[in-house]
């Protein structure tokens, strides 16, 4: 899930490469500036002066396109240098003073005195996270007899790509519950792979883990899975993840590390 510090370090590129092009124009030096005048179709293009306190308009020939564009630049140019530098310098600043945890902060520095008289505002995200851990769940039920799988967590999952899973979340201190019910509406009940909480974001994410994925009703009904969660705002990339295997091509370790590293690594580390 990209954070907004995050995007405000993309909105900064995006003014960066804007800034690059435009050190890389060359604007003519042209008196005056551009009018248009139009008669429906008809354009006509008038290079406008001011000399000696007299205004001078001339008409310009559609046989001259440099001096056409050299005067619409001229305008247009320099409004959008002085805006590209203004949210440089806006973007600058507050990417320097920001922090993703500076409400947090100001809690979680107090001395541990101070903060028994204090109650957050808001809860912290720390205070989220415990709360959300201690919340108890009933899972979906197991299949009699089916065999299960410890994870080094100390729960048991339903099969061995479930605990590689589980086991990598669990060594990088990613809160997960496993299978916890997740209502999308009055109709349905999901009941995920993996519930987590991003460490940084604070924010619920969802793990499926298709095995089946070569079964054609089996893969017929991840996708309609996939669809609701969609519709329900529960979306690929953004907060749930998605992985696959099949009976010819098992899970791949470095695959999942790949999900992990995308979605959690940046935040871990």
């Amino acid at each position: 899930m990209v954070t907004f510090k995050e995007m405000l370090i993309l909105e900064k590129q995006k003014y960066l490469n804007i800034k690059k092009a435009l050190d890389k124009k060359e604007v003519d030096f042209v008196e005056g500036r551009l009018v248009i005048k139009s008669n429906k179709s008809i354009k006509e293009y008038y290079q406008v002066k001011h000399l000696n306190n007299k205004k001078e308009v001339k008409y310009i020939s559609k046989d001259n396109p440099k001096l056409i564009k050299s005067l619409a630049n001229k305008s247009y140019l320099p409004k959008l240098k002085k805006l590209v530098n203004k949210r440089l310098y806006q973007l600058n600043n507050i990417l320097k003073d920001y922090s993703e945890t500076e409400i947090d902060d100001i809690y979680e520095n107090l001395n541990p005195y101070r903060k028994e008289l204090i109650t957050p505002v808001v809860p912290t995200a720390k205070q989220n996270l415990e709360t959300w851990k201690a919340t108890p769940y009933s899972g979906n039920e197991f299949v009699t007899n089916a065999p299960l799988i410890d994870t080094n967590k100390g729960d048991q999952v339903k099969s061995k790509s479930e605990k590689i899973i589980a086991d990598k979340l669990y060594a990088l201190g990613i809160p997960y519950k496993y299978e916890c019910p997740l209502v999308i509406d009055k109709y349905t009940k999901f009941y995920p792979d993996f519930t987590l909480i991003d460490p940084f974001t604070n924010k619920e994410m969802y793990w499926e883990h298709f095995g089946m994925i070569d079964n054609p009703e089996y893969a017929a009904a991840a996708i309609k899975k996939i669809a609701i969660y969609e519709k329900n705002g529960i979306q690929m990339g953004i907060n749930l993840i998605v992985s696959f295997e099949s009976s010819k091509s098992g899970l791949d370790n470095s695959y999942i590390d790949c999900l992990i590293k995308r979605y959690f690594i940046k935040h871990v580390e």
